[in-house]
């Protein structure tokens, strides 16, 4: 058993890796190796009594002394990993992880706008400067593929400019998500902490700006099941939406609601885990299904054997628009649908004939978000957890 938790704020050990002590006997260990390379407080001894150990490789010893090197290109880092010795394939393979790490440092401006438009939000200027600001971010901002965070910058330039229909139906994307969605989303080279604090910042402009208690409750519902903090608790109880199990009940009976299923299911299982999915398969027809947000359809994961039986003909209709959709999260969430019988059964089989279709598996999805630095942490993870425990994949949190 690997002690490995994924969490907001990454991949880390949870309390029995720390109880684990690092010697030479089981040094060939992979989550004694990862641990080091995760949170060097492990290291109890010195780094000299450490590489005294004969049964590390090179490659391991040129990790966890790397931080102690000079490196500030790739010919220093390949000159570093010739000095320890690592073979030349090795080499090849860390300097690609190298540059591609490199890579995802540069691609944070639509971050930058988020963080630029949260620090100026009440910085009082003209209507025309206001519009010409917002222009100038639209043309960039339209170079990125539709995310959460996306979203959030147009819902701040809305706000920003008054237009609260704008500003509610940007919110109301992020609302049909899973919040997994999240780590796709803020897949950027910026600590955990950082993104957490700018996504209060956010959190309360919305409450303070947005005329819709319902969204904004809604909202902060939301990333309440992301950033289990005193912060959002404070800001809910601050705004009367901090709801209780009967002013969920009431609230969600609002027609209008009702198209949030998958937030609502969330919402419900914070009270009780299994009312999550008894929302879904008592609310969940045919209508709802036909015109479903395609990000919301991890709820199908939720239908009793019953309901997806009836439903059929529409789920496999989804799948497939699912499945042509090029971005990391559809992905993932095809190959986490498929894990379920039913679903993978409607997928396979199309009017009695097996289809002929190519489904990745999950090592070779997760090998390739990572070989692409897509969500190294969560990649990583789930590596871990399929019993991938290749030193090489280690290379990816030196970086």
């Amino acid at each position: 058993m690997i002690p490995v938790i994924f969490g907001i704020h990454g991949l880390r050990f949870g309390e029995i890796g720390q109880h684990i002590k690092f010697d030479c006997k089981n040094g060939h260990a992979f989550y004694l190796k990862a641990m080091l390379v995760l949170d060097r407080s492990f290291l109890k001894e010195s780094y000299e009594d450490l590489l005294k150990c004969q049964n590390l490789s090179n490659s391991f010893r040129a990790m966890i002394l790397y931080k102690q090197s000079n490196i500030d290109s790739a010919l220093d880092l390949s000159r570093y990993l010739k000095k320890m010795q690592v073979g030349s394939d090795e080499i090849a393979e860390i300097l690609k992880i190298y540059q591609v790490k490199k890579q995802k440092q540069k691609h944070i401006k639509l971050y930058e706008i988020f963080v630029d438009l949260l620090n100026n939000f009440y910085v009082s200027t003209t209507k025309e400067n206001s519009f010409f600001v917002s222009k100038k971010y639209l043309m960039e901002i339209d170079k990125y593929p539709e995310s959460n965070l996306k979203s959030m910058v147009k819902s701040l330039m809305a706000l920003k400019n008054q237009n609260v229909a704008w500003a509610k139906e940007e919110v109301k994307k992020i609302l049909f998500t899973d919040s997994k969605k999240n780590i796709f989303d803020f897949d950027i080279s910026l600590p955990s902490k950082t993104i957490e604090n700018d996504v209060l910042k956010y959190a309360e402009i919305l409450s303070k700006t947005l005329d819709d208690k319902n969204i904004v409750g809604m909202y902060l519902n939301y990333i309440s099941n992301i950033h289990d903090v005193l912060e959002i608790y404070n800001l809910k109880k601050k705004t009367r939406v901090n709801w209780s199990f009967t002013d969920i009940s009431k609230q969600f009976m609002q027609g209008p609601q009702k198209k949030f299923l998958g937030l609502w299911s969330m919402i419900f299982a914070q009270f009780n885990e299994g009312s999550g999915e008894d929302i879904i398969n008592k609310n969940l027809d045919l209508n709802y299904l036909e015109n479903i947000n395609i990000y919301e359809l991890w709820i199908i994961g939720e239908l009793n054997l019953t309901r997806l039986e009836s439903y059929r003909k529409v789920i496999l209709k989804k799948l497939q628009e699912l499945e042509k959709i090029d971005d990391s999260y559809a992905k993932y969430l095809l190959i986490e649908l498929l894990k379920i019988g039913k679903i993978r059964e409607i997928f396979l089989k199309n009017e009695g004939k097996h289809r002929r279709v190519f489904v990745q598996t999950e090592h070779d999805l997760y090998s390739q978000f990572l070989n692409a630095g897509q969500v190294i942490d969560f990649s990583l993870y789930n590596l871990i957890k399929l019993g991938d425990f290749r030193e090489r994949n280690l290379w990816w949190k030196i970086f």
